[in-house]
């Protein structure tokens, strides 16, 4: 912590040429980052996807379907845990592909 209170303090907020070249250099011409901008309409789909999926999972008649797997039986615990991780990996899918 003393080094990091030993830094100067910079009181101009205008970057240097140097630091304008390598902020074009590593995040492009804007300075922002190279991933796109989400908007609402994006955030309102992400979560339309969740709940569908989540209510889909949720219904008991999912439960019959995953105690047939192997290794899941019965148990409640062994059901949760499979319907988390498919929740997770249905997620991720249709957020890269489809999101």
């Amino acid at each position: 912590m003393e080094k990091l209170e030993d830094l100067p303090v910079r009181d101009n907020a205008e970057m240097s040429p140097e630091e304008n070249k390598l902020m074009e250099t590593y995040f492009g011409a804007s300075g922002s980052s190279t991933e796109k901008s989400h908007t609402w309409s994006d955030s309102a789909k992400t979560t339309g996807y969740a709940v569908v999926l989540f209510v889909a999972l949720a219904n008991p008649w999912i439960d019959s379907l995953l105690s047939r797997l192997p290794y899941v039986g019965d148990s409640s615990l062994n059901i949760f845990v499979t319907k988390s991780v498919a929740f997770m990996f249905i997620f991720f899918i249709l957020y890269k592909f489809l999101i």
